[in-house]
């Protein structure tokens, strides 16, 4: 009906438009919220972002024509290349909590973030964590790929 096809429409449009302008603001957000603790975030704050982010990457998902893939990769890559350095292997744990509601998303991001974490292993001479971070997030989004298919 022209209901359903204006509702279509719409929320492939917003899709379109607004996940690319609104990811990384909402992916700050919930780092920062990893990095402060519970007592001092916002109350409900970390729902909102996790509520927000869903019904994007639903929209997203039902309607993968609305925007290429290859466009949010690269808000991806500097999300990770932005935030490593200060906030190390929590960058991850962000990234794993999107993983959980699009896991190819965060997977066609894997290999550059490898390269970030090399990259910092070298300048810093060590990063354990960050490396233990970024396997957590390999193993967790093929985890969810597997669960996926």
């Amino acid at each position: 009906t022209y209901t359903h096809v204006h509702t279509c429409t719409h929320i492939h449009t917003c899709t379109h438009r607004c996940l690319p302008v609104v990811l990384g603001s909402l992916l700050s957000c919930h780092l920062a919220c990893e990095v402060c603790s519970h007592q001092s975030e916002p109350h409900g704050i970390r729902r909102l972002v996790m509520d927000i982010l869903r019904m994007l990457l639903a929209a997203y998902k039902q309607y993968p024509d609305a925007l290429p893939q290859d466009s949010l990769q690269p808000l991806l890559r500097d999300f990770i290349a932005n935030n490593i350095k200060q906030f190390g292997g929590t960058v991850f744990k962000t990234l794993q909590l999107l993983s959980e509601l699009h896991s190819y998303l965060v997977a066609s991001v894997l290999q550059d973030a490898c390269q970030l974490v090399e990259r910092h292993e070298v300048r810093a001479g060590m990063a354990g964590g960050l490396r233990a971070a970024y396997e957590a997030l390999v193993l967790q989004v093929k985890n969810m790929e597997a669960s996926d298919r």
